[in-house]
């Protein structure tokens, strides 16, 4: 699973295509279609419909490493062209993607203009420290605030660990936390709407066994 990836190249705002398959896929669900579009095929139809623009550099390509390390691509498509690409989805589909990307829009909009995307999501998260955080993928990290800050969602462990989530019980971080007297922080999910992240001393508290070392 990738995590959803909003970028900003040269002062424009762009949709990876794994964020946009992710949101088609989740909405799919929500509305009882049980059909996935897989990465691929996207990537074919935005290689078929959008050629000239790709060859113009308006459609981005880049790189993505899976599980295995393998480096794969994909593409950062700017609003506009999302919004062709969700033309061919069912219109909940198309209303509730759309919605979802112009709330993160509005987010950013928020912030002050800064020289990086990092240094945006760092003031975001310094500003809005006990609220709910933006999440965004930065350098093909599974999670801009994974990354930034020594919080870390059970996703982000048990896929670096390569085990499964449930090897992972929230009551038991939850309690920790409190015990080691860390709040715990929410990060938005395209999964779950809003994951917990917890501090990495409570991971290691519970679970010792285990790497947490994830920027490596």
């Amino acid at each position: 699973m990738h995590s959803m990836e909003l970028v900003n190249i040269n002062s424009e705002v762009k949709y990876s295509s794994l964020y946009l398959v992710e949101q088609i896929n989740l909405f799919r669900s929500e509305e009882g279609n049980t059909t996935k579009v897989r990465h691929s095929d996207l990537l074919s139809k935005i290689e078929k419909r959008f050629e000239s623009k790709i060859a113009q550099r308006k459609i981005s390509l880049s790189e993505y490493k899976d599980s295995t390390n393998r480096a794969l691509k994909k593409y950062e498509l700017p609003f506009e062209y999302c919004l062709r690409i969700l033309m061919d989805e069912s219109e909940i589909v198309q209303d509730r993607c759309v919605e979802v990307m112009k709330t993160q829009q509005r987010e950013i909009e928020k912030l002050s203009t800064p020289k990086t995307y990092k240094e945006a999501l760092l003031a975001l998260i310094h500003k809005e420290e006990e609220k709910e955080q933006l999440l965004l993928q930065v350098d093909n990290l599974s999670t801009a605030l994974d990354s930034l800050v020594e919080w870390f969602s059970i996703i982000k462990v048990s896929t670096k660990n390569k085990i499964k989530e449930s090897t992972f019980d929230w009551r038991q971080l939850k309690t920790k936390s409190k015990e080691m007297g860390y709040a715990i922080k929410k990060a938005a999910s395209p999964r779950f709407e809003f994951q917990n992240l917890y501090h990495v001393n409570v991971f290691k508290a519970c679970y010792p066994q285990f790497n947490y070392n994830l920027l490596d």
